[in-house]
């Protein structure tokens, strides 16, 4: 099964050239300032050029002759670069395109609401190729949902971040469960630590935190925007049913106690499942040197590495 990946539309974007950025919707999670439309702009223009680079593979695939007898899949690994999504387990962080065209078997244009993950993509090509199921995996297969044979798939997905790579030491991780009926719970475990990723501190390609900054001073929208990027609470509840851009926390809202305590239950079950404890968690397996850490254990040096 022969594979390929892009960067696009990874950073640094293509320049703007077929976008007026005033004219742009921007998504309720960003700040509306002229620099980030500019960089949206930038975004959207590079998201025009992945679709030509992936017209170019399909259109290679055509000439080989064996476009009917192949299985051809898009997917993304994340959110885009922007914050409150990459590097983030927000559904702007971790939902993420997944086309799939397999000629005889899937219908055209239809759309599944099934929970998968990335984790079932290798159980589900195995699966396609005709190979056994292997048990040891964490994912499984989806050719059901693909064949229309299949509603629903997982009763709920797990997902985690820790850092951005570029700041190791701003170690601030969490754990995500999201479930089937549109709940999601996010627990944060070091609360109140400012996350920090090149966004805001290296970024310079389509810069635009700085206008955030600027503005969140008279702004409250905007202020909101930039707190909900650099601060989380110990907890998150939100209903992504009527809330996909995950602003309403009902965590400490006494009607969704249930909720809360269910889903608390469910994430530490899955760690349990996983191997991992709060103490792993909270120390991480970041190199131990210098004095940039929170509770990870230092007293080493770079040399001890190697």
């Amino acid at each position: 099964m022969p594979g390929g990946s892009s960067w696009v539309p990874h950073v640094p974007w293509f320049p703007n050239r077929d976008f007026d950025p005033s004219q742009l919707k921007l998504p309720p999670y960003l700040a509306n300032t002229r620099e980030t439309r500019q960089a949206l702009a930038a975004y959207y223009q590079s998201i025009g050029e992945a679709d030509k680079m992936l017209g170019e593979v399909m259109q290679a695939l055509n000439r080989t002759g064996e476009a009917g007898n192949t299985v051809f899949i898009f997917v993304a690994d994340q959110g885009a670069q922007f914050p409150g999504a990459k590097w983030t387990v927000y559904d702007q962080g971790i939902r993420v395109p997944l086309l799939v065209r397999w000629p005889g078997k899937t219908s055209k244009g239809a759309i599944s609401n099934a929970l998968v993950s990335l984790v079932d993509l290798t159980p589900t090509l195995i699966d396609i190729a005709g190979g056994s199921e292997i048990k040891e995996l964490d994912g499984h297969s989806f050719k059901n949902v693909l064949l229309g044979k299949a509603a629903t798939h997982h009763p709920y997905i797990f997902a985690e971040t820790s850092m951005e790579p570029h700041f190791w030491y701003n170690y601030t991780p969490s754990r995500t469960v999201i479930t089937a009926d549109g709940f999601q719970y996010i627990k944060n475990y070091h609360p109140g630590l400012r996350f920090i990723t090149h966004i805001d501190q290296v970024e310079r390609n389509e810069f635009y935190f700085d206008s955030w900054v600027q503005k969140a001073a008279t702004d409250p929208t905007t202020k909101f925007l930039l707190n909900r990027y650099s601060y989380r609470p110990p907890e998150e509840l939100f209903n992504l049913n009527n809330d996909r851009v995950s602003f309403k926390n009902l965590a400490t809202n006494t009607t969704y106690q249930n909720k809360l305590k269910e889903l608390s239950a469910l994430l530490k079950k899955e760690l349990q499942r996983q191997g991992e404890t709060e103490t792993m968690i909270e120390e991480g397996t970041l190199p131990q040197f210098f004095d940039k850490s929170y509770t990870v254990q230092q007293n080493g040096s770079a040399m001890d590495l190697f």
